[in-house]
């Protein structure tokens, strides 16, 4: 699995439109997603010099609130119609993995961050993304989030156990039917709201140790909070 800064083919993100999600409402999310998105296409001239953006919209009037936003970045962007709940994709869509020469996607199963978080659609967005890919996708029948990992691309996972063994999760799930060895986290010292995934907790940094949030840190805050307007699933080249 490629690590956060590889090079990328796509960032997935999606629409934000279930106001339940945004106590604030919703016009700030969304035009703070469509400012992101312009930034990823990075448009010189008119035409897009960054990265392609793959955007999941509900159906036709959630695209082009989208594409009014987003004005002549959308050259940049392409729309998917489909049915889902949350916007982190990273949670609720595949992980990309390669190998020289080639890009495939694995997903696993997803149950709204131990049963938090239910939202119609949230559990057929990987296989979904996956066939709008075109690329070999692999399924696994155990619980597992993008975000409850955090690895270097070079061999090294890092987690916490609240995420994979037992638990609301995967219960019965222990180390040894895991089947693999990550570097385990302590739990973290307040609750997430995603129930301590990794990526509210930790980062892994190239050529140094791993880092931790600071309780005291803005990024926990926004954790705790899901205010954050996007989350993407990464297609590494």
């Amino acid at each position: 699995m490629p690590a956060e800064w590889s090079l990328h083919d796509a960032v997935w993100t999606a629409w934000p439109h279930d106001p339940d999600q945004w106590l604030e409402g919703l016009a700030a999310p969304q035009r703070s997603l469509m400012k992101m998105i312009a930034a990823i296409v990075d448009l010189e001239r008119g035409r897009p010099r960054g990265e392609r953006v793959e955007l999941l919209v509900r159906d036709d009037d959630d695209e082009a609130a989208a594409r009014q936003l987003l004005g002549p970045a959308a050259a940049g962007v392409r729309f998917h119609h489909l049915a889902y709940g949350d916007v982190w994709l990273r949670d609720t869509g595949p992980i990309f993995v390669t190998r020289p020469g080639e890009l495939a996607a694995v997903r696993f199963q997803f149950d709204g961050w131990g049963g938090k978080y239910l939202m119609e659609g949230d559990t057929e967005v990987a296989a979904e993304v996956i066939e709008r890919t075109g690329v070999r996708g692999a399924a696994f029948d155990f619980v597992l989030e993008g975000g409850a990992i955090e690895v270097d691309g070079e061999g090294t996972v890092l987690t916490t156990r609240q995420c994979l063994l037992g638990g609301a999760r995967n219960p019965g799930l222990d180390q040894r039917a895991l089947g693999w060895s990550p570097a385990w986290r302590p739990r973290p010292a307040i609750p997430t709201a995603t129930r301590s995934t990794a990526c509210s907790r930790i980062c892994a940094t190239r050529g140094r140790p791993a880092a931790s949030a600071s309780r005291s840190s803005p990024f926990r805050r926004r954790a705790l909070s899901r205010t954050p307007p996007a989350t993407s699933c990464r297609r590494a080249t």
